[in-house]
């Protein structure tokens, strides 16, 4: 039986990974709650047990890898709360406490280490990102996931532990509640039909639903693979998304455009990798994946 650890299991990502994980009948899944945040919604599935732990402690982190004594360790968890998050100090705190959890993953003989990287790693300088390109990153989030990915791989490579970094692009879908992204702000703004304004239209992103990113998260957690893979979608311009959205919510006649002749910056995936080694490419066509999102945001106005 293969003892998964996975931190971060009650963010957006780590729920969909995590319920999809639980399908494993060889997998003894431990979803790490954080000792901060200690309500998490139950699964019931007898081969998931929940853990916590406050990972800013050194002491803890130790603690939890020794209880648990993971062999495949899925790390997830990252301060994504602050709006200000892709230039705040938190990056160095999630840097370090990574590197912690990396130490006492070898230290109690752990086999696999798969991080969630980003496409933030890449920066804006691009027309395509491939893994085996240049690594730029223009914020202190990318700098951050960069300098863990590259240490990590450097590590792991010292010890004989495997070693991937998942760099997902633009995860959208239903149960991303927190108001932090583009969509989720763009949705909640043209559902109370309040004014929403464009300023990048130009900026192509590159978005990639919920339910492809655990397939494929699950798949690179079944492989062998190493090394760094992209998690990609469709990539789309964000003046064509929002005005999707727009027709979706009955917002537009409050979606406003600005700059509509300026350049725009480009995160556009290569998902070679993904798909010659890993096996998946993503499914979920654009405009019915927004559609399954605005559709459970207004079923959460109904709710409210």
């Amino acid at each position: 039986m293969e003892r998964v650890l996975i931190t971060g299991a009650n963010g957006f990502i780590g729920r969909a990974v995590t319920a999809l994980a639980a399908k494993e009948k060889d997998w003894q899944i431990y979803r790490l709650v954080s000792g901060i945040k200690t309500s998490a919604p139950p699964l019931q599935t007898p081969n998931i047990q929940t853990v916590s732990a406050d990972l800013r402690d050194e002491k803890q982190c130790d603690a939890l890898i020794k209880n648990v004594q993971p062999t495949l360790m899925l790390h997830l968890a990252w301060s994504l709360e602050d709006h200000n998050f892709l230039h705040s100090d938190k990056n160095i705190q999630w840097l370090e406490i990574s590197l912690c959890l990396l130490r006492a993953f070898k230290k109690y003989g752990g086999m696999r280490f798969i991080f969630s990287g980003s496409s933030a790693e890449y920066g804006y300088d691009q027309l395509i990102c491939s893994e085996n390109g240049q690594a730029v990153p223009s914020d202190l989030y990318g700098t951050c996931k960069l300098a863990f990915t590259n240490l990590g791989e450097a590590f792991c490579t010292a010890n004989n532990i495997q070693f991937t970094c998942i760099r997902y692009f633009s995860v959208y879908g239903p149960g991303e509640s927190h108001l932090l992204h583009a969509i989720p702000v763009a949705i909640d703004t043209l559902l109370r039909g309040e004014r929403f304004v464009c300023r990048a239209p130009n900026n192509v992103w590159d978005y990639v639903y919920i339910t492809d990113v655990a397939e494929a998260t699950v798949r690179v957690m079944r492989s062998n693979f190493c090394g760094v893979v992209n998690v990609g979608g469709t990539p789309i311009p964000m003046g064509e998304l929002f005005a999707i959205l727009a027709g979706l919510t009955g917002g537009k006649g409050v979606l406003v455009v600005e700059n509509k002749s300026r350049p725009g910056q480009r995160l556009v995936a290569d998902t070679s990798v993904l798909k010659e080694k890993i096996g998946f490419s993503s499914q979920m066509d654009i405009r019915q994946g927004l559609t399954n999102t605005v559709q459970w945001w207004k079923n959460e106005f109904k709710n409210k």
